[in-house]
């Protein structure tokens, strides 16, 4: 079967990391997969190629371009299946036959009519979790999966290192992390991320919750999640949005790393409903209490939770399993 797969955006986010790995995914089930990208020198072209990928780049100059390009060019090819990731390729060739509309965020309210077009005509629509499925009738969950990620190596001593993975905004739940902080004097922040795709009005109001632990945060800037979590003891995933999946939950639990998520969106049922560490979201007082109950677990306790975290990562979250969930997925178009 030949597949095209068209990303969301030239720069490297969390659809276009998923796009990579459907394709390798249907690569390794003896596919032919294509992705297709708006330029041949972005971040997502060169990490395609970077993974021995086929790449088509569109010439796009911006979103509009991109879209009119798009559509022409997947309109033209002769694949058995277009794999559209994310709402701007969904929306840009809506309509087209044999093709899978892959949906990884909840509308906003403004967004909820270029949905209802780009949905139109698809084969199948598809959402990473279930507290997703509701945006769409007949919608087929795919969960998100990752590489394996090794375990960190580090024993670190000193104040408990709680981490925080991915983009620096308040819906991520990075003001009640600071809140939570601010109550826990022996505690520090190691932060990974930026505030990227982030209004400045927005940006002013995350600077000026981090102040408030500022002399015990490390901001490591875009690292790797294994960078990250070489340098902490618990990652603290807490957002007050409805999270759709959690993609710095599934990379933890591969690398063993001890976790704290709130019960926003998907992320109780990414973590297994009985996890222990799930807080209520927006809730400052329940996640420093979560985060003092890490700080006192035994060093087989630690082990038990992070043994359970890898093994649900095994079953479900990892290469292996997410390749299992493509292959169902394309036998339900043929």
């Amino acid at each position: 079967m030949r597949i095209d797969l068209a990303a969301d955006h030239d720069a490297m986010g969390g659809s276009e990391m998923m796009m990579l790995l459907a394709a390798q995914a249907c690569v390794e089930l003896g596919h032919d997969a294509t992705v297709w990208v708006p330029t041949e020198t972005g971040e997502v072209a060169r990490e395609a190629d970077r993974r021995g990928l086929t790449v088509r780049g569109v010439g796009a100059r911006g979103n509009a371009s991109y879209m009119r390009r798009l559509r022409a060019g997947t309109a033209r090819s002769d694949a058995d299946v277009l794999w559209c990731h994310g709402l701007r390729p969904s929306f840009a060739t809506a309509g087209l036959p044999r093709r899978i509309a892959h949906v990884y965020q909840r509308p906003r309210p403004l967004q909820r009519p270029a949905l209802k077009r780009a949905l139109r005509g698809a084969d199948a629509v598809v959402v990473p979790s279930h507290s997703m499925a509701d945006i769409a009738p007949n919608t087929h969950v795919l969960w998100n999966w990752c590489e394996p990620i090794d375990a960190p190596e580090t024993v670190h001593e000193g104040p408990l290192s709680v981490g925080y993975l991915g983009r620096l905004s308040m819906e991520k739940g990075l003001g009640v992390l600071t809140d939570a902080l601010a109550e826990l004097p022996d505690t520090e922040l190691v932060l990974a991320g930026t505030p990227r795709f982030v209004i400045s009005s927005e940006r002013r109001i995350i600077e000026q919750a981090l102040d408030r632990v500022a002399d015990r945060t490390d901001r490591l800037g875009w690292v790797t999640a294994s960078e990250l979590f070489d340098r902490i003891d618990v990652l603290a995933v807490p957002p007050v949005w409805q999270e759709p999946f959690g993609q710095s939950v599934i990379e933890a639990m591969s690398a063993g790393v001890p976790l704290i998520v709130s019960d926003a969106g998907a992320l109780g049922e990414v973590t297994g409903d009985d996890y222990p560490l799930c807080v209520a979201a927006g809730d400052a007082r329940s996640l420093a209490a979560a985060i003092q109950a890490v700080a006192a677990l035994t060093h087989e306790q630690l082990q038990g939770l992070t043994r359970r975290l890898h093994h649900r990562w095994e079953k479900h979250f990892s290469p292996d399993a997410g390749r299992r969930r493509v292959a169902a997925l394309l036998d339900q178009l043929t």
